[in-house]
């Protein structure tokens, strides 16, 4: 894997310098951010399971911060498209949560709940695409409800990562009412994202995103006070312990 990220690094400058089609630019790109973060999720779960500090924290946030950076310049210099920029963001900026949750493969889950709830950001609004003149077209509706599916989907895959931190949030396990407000409420959050670029004048969307924000905040609550109230712990009644003695316990004999 080593050997392998370390020719597309040496490749890879090679593409770019060369005027080859885009598509081989990005595909090579796309290969050595995953190969990136597969590597360092494996190097920083090592060092972390053996208390060392062979691959520090600081290493994939300079990793990450010059990986945005490296594709913010690719960008302005047209040498990558616009979405071939978002998802290489996406995975470098993703790699970060390998820092809360170590051991736990999570690249493949925030990499995909990063690019589903910011996929609206890539789509032009009306007003951009009227200053592009590409004509005054607005997202469909199928749209808008396919992306909020997408986020949806990606958080329902992603369960157990979210599992996880609100086990580290909370001190606790949580339980499938907790985990499901959770789920609706982040749900929520990145939909009011896209009725607020692409629909800002629908007020049924809205009405729907306050449904998912709601019932999801309601769910929280609730549990939130029964765990508090119970202590998050199962409690049985002792048995009554019966007066007299052993004789009482014992039938009469007539």
């Amino acid at each position: 894997l080593l050997l392998l990220l370390l020719a597309l690094a040496l490749a890879v400058p090679g593409v770019l310098m060369a005027k080859l089609p885009a598509v081989a630019a990005s595909a090579a790109l796309v290969v050595q951010a995953v190969l990136v973060g597969v590597l360092e999720e494996r190097l920083y779960s090592a060092a972390h399971d053996e208390d060392e500090g062979l691959y520090p924290a600081y290493l994939i946030v300079a990793t990450s911060a010059a990986g945005v950076a490296m594709v913010q310049h690719l960008q302005r210099r047209k040498m990558v498209p616009s979405a071939v920029a978002w998802l290489l963001s996406c995975l470098y900026i993703a790699k970060l949560a390998v820092l809360m949750l170590p051991g736990q493969h999570v690249l493949p889950s925030a990499s995909g709940v990063l690019l589903s709830t910011t996929a609206a950001y890539i789509f032009p609004t009306k007003s951009e695409r009227a200053a592009a003149g590409r004509g005054a077209r607005a997202m469909s509706s199928a749209t808008g409800v396919a992306l909020v599916a997408s986020i949806f989907a990606s958080l329902l895959f992603s369960r157990y990562m979210l599992f996880d931190l609100l086990v580290m949030s909370t001190g606790h396990r949580p339980s499938e009412g907790l985990l499901l407000g959770a789920l609706l409420l982040v749900t929520g959050m990145a939909a009011l994202g896209v009725t607020e670029r692409h629909f800002p004048s629908a007020p049924g969307a809205k009405r729907w995103v306050l449904v998912l924000l709601s019932t999801g905040l309601l769910l929280l609550l609730l549990r939130r006070r029964g765990h508090g109230r119970h202590g998050g712990e199962l409690r049985v009644a002792a048995p009554r312990r019966l007066e007299g003695g052993p004789e009482a316990r014992r039938p009469a004999c007539r």
